[in-house]
């Protein structure tokens, strides 16, 4: 890989060998779409598919743990194989995720005041309006969360990987706290995704968000096993 600017030589890129993983995903997802069009119940199926052959096709491979220590920073005159920071390509790319995720969640919340401005009663169908001390407690917590996370990373850039387990065990405390109080929240409601247009687009946030925590939940588990 290069220098952006005057396209210098800056680190070496070791690239992954051929794997039939793609092939799997493309089916899990295929299984995920058709069953958006036939039967929902095979979006959540095809979505653990997913998530499985994705854990198979990221886990890593202790040979290849090996050969990146190896390489490690190179010697005198040599690129290194190991970067952090703007250099690496994985820091543009969660940038970017982040900002594709920026406007989903700022498209749906546009869509909720847009379907709020086109009636005159809201919430529709005479829902009662929601609670709001279960979901103002779930946002602390989610907030709270962020600390240990943040914390832990400070803590493995010194070599305190005992801190980091501690740090991250933490943070899943708080995220299946989160999910369990939004449970909860979810069983008060006296309507489901399909009642009305305010059922639908408040489902479709919360359950969006929902997926985002419990992704998170899971890459935090995974990285706290293989600390």
């Amino acid at each position: 890989a290069t220098t952006v600017l005057d396209a210098r030589p800056d680190f070496r890129r070791i690239l992954p060998g051929p794997s039939t993983w793609p092939l799997f995903l493309a089916l899990a997802l295929a299984v995920v779409f058709l069953g958006s069009l036939v039967d929902l119940i095979l979006v959540p199926i095809g979505a653990a598919l997913a998530f499985v052959v994705l854990v198979g096709w990221l886990w890593p491979d202790r040979a290849d743990w090996m050969t990146r220590a190896t390489i490690g920073a190179g010697g005198p005159g040599e690129l290194s194989a190991v970067v952090s920071g703007a250099r690496a390509p994985e820091w543009w790319g969660i940038l970017s995720l982040i900002v594709i995720e920026g406007v989903v969640f700022a498209s749906l919340i546009v869509s909720y005041f847009y379907l709020r401005f086109r009636t005159v009663e809201w919430p529709l169908g005479g829902i009662a309006p929601p609670e709001l001390l279960l979901p103002s407690l779930n946002t602390g917590i989610l907030l709270a969360s962020a600390a240990p996370i943040w914390w832990g990373s400070r803590r493995i850039r010194r070599g305190e990987q005992r801190r980091l387990r501690l740090a991250l065990v933490t943070g899943i405390t708080l995220l299946g706290t989160f999910l369990a109080l939004k449970l909860v929240e979810y069983s008060r409601y006296d309507y489901d995704w399909s009642t009305n247009a305010y059922a639908s687009i408040v489902f479709t946030i919360t359950g969006l968000h929902v997926a985002h925590v419990i992704a998170v939940l899971l890459k935090s588990g995974t990285v706290a096993v293989m600390a």
